[in-house]
């Protein structure tokens, strides 16, 4: 069967999107009356991050064609929600998670993968200093180890609790020899005490953003559930993976509705590979039309969001 061509297949495999798509973000990112210093660490961590979901795919292979599109729509996803460029370290949880998933990944089919499993939930503890909830995910990534990677052994578990263990070693010890923790304490202590849910504190561009993820992750998912059969073996658990933590992610940004900046990079993250996978694979007459909707969406979402930001200012999320 002849390959479809079209401007979707030329976007997802030309060598060119990523390129491309990084000036954007970063002319996106600048422009405007958004110039402080958490905008130009935000973009350094965010350039990493792009950095290690590029390597991500090439070493794990999450797409069967040669394509940028994780990194591609990565970014998309940014330069349409525009106040997440001036978080700061909110961005930090959603880099642990992607250095955990990068580090497990790699452990699939190792005949020693304990090196990996350790630095694999090192990575999440030390984001859940940041953010406590963050270790919701340490149960699924754990019954992940075992059932999708089948890389649990007794030395990869004794490995997996030293690499969850030793951040909150050094933290105390941190603590003991009185060094400065830039407040992390006074962050732990608040998820200690329970309350229910206020949703006060969304606006309607936080439910706005977060029915746009929704309809995105629903269609995204179906996809690739659908048609996991045309994929390696690996790279559908690999998925799989993934798919089983958007159940603490989800719960995460529904229980604490107030850290919804740092929630909503996580849901971006864990989304992307899905959305990249739909974007780039999906095969039907009327895809081309569904890619130019969600572009469309994307880019109208950017300027909204943008134009927004700016009748707000001075505005802290």
């Amino acid at each position: 069967m002849a390959r479809e061509h079209s401007f979707r297949n030329t976007v997802a495999e030309s060598s060119l999107s990523l390129p491309i798509m990084a000036i954007i973000t970063f002319l996106f990112w600048v422009i405007g009356p958004m110039q402080d210093g958490k905008l130009w660490g935000t973009l350094l961590l965010v350039s990493l991050m792009t950095y290690t979901i590029v390597e991500w795919n090439n070493q794990c292979q999450l797409l069967r064609i040669r394509s940028r599109m994780n990194s591609v729509t990565f970014l998309a996803f940014l330069c349409a929600f525009p106040a997440l460029h001036t978080t700061g370290l909110t961005f930090i949880p959603a880099f642990s998670l992607l250095a955990a998933y990068f580090m497990l990944f790699k452990a699939y089919g190792e005949y020693k993968p304990q090196g990996y499993v350790f630095h694999g939930f090192f990575f999440l503890s030390l984001g859940s200093l940041f953010f406590p909830p963050l270790l919701l995910l340490a149960p699924t990534l754990f019954a992940s180890t075992n059932i999708q990677l089948r890389i649990l052994t007794l030395k990869s578990f004794s490995a997996l609790l030293i690499g969850l263990l030793l951040p909150y070693w050094l933290y105390i010890a941190a603590m003991c020899v009185a060094v400065p923790m830039w407040g992390i304490e006074e962050t732990r202590m608040r998820y200690l005490d329970f309350h229910l849910p206020d949703y006060s504190t969304l606006s309607l561009w936080h439910w706005g953003t977060l029915v746009f993820i929704g309809l995105l992750t629903f269609v995204a998912v179906v996809h690739f559930v659908s048609t996991a059969y045309n994929d390696k073996i690996r790279t559908r658990q690999y998925f799989y993976t993934m798919l089983i933590s958007f159940v603490p992610i989800i719960f995460m940004t529904l229980w604490w509705p107030e850290d919804i900046m740092i929630t909503l990079p996580l849901l971006l993250l864990n989304l992307t590979p899905f959305a990249a996978h739909y974007l780039a694979l999906a095969k039907s007459h009327s895809m081309t039309f569904f890619f130019w909707m969600w572009l469309i969406i994307l880019i109208a979402l950017g300027m909204f969001n943008r134009l927004d930001l700016w009748s707000r200012l001075p505005l802290s999320f």
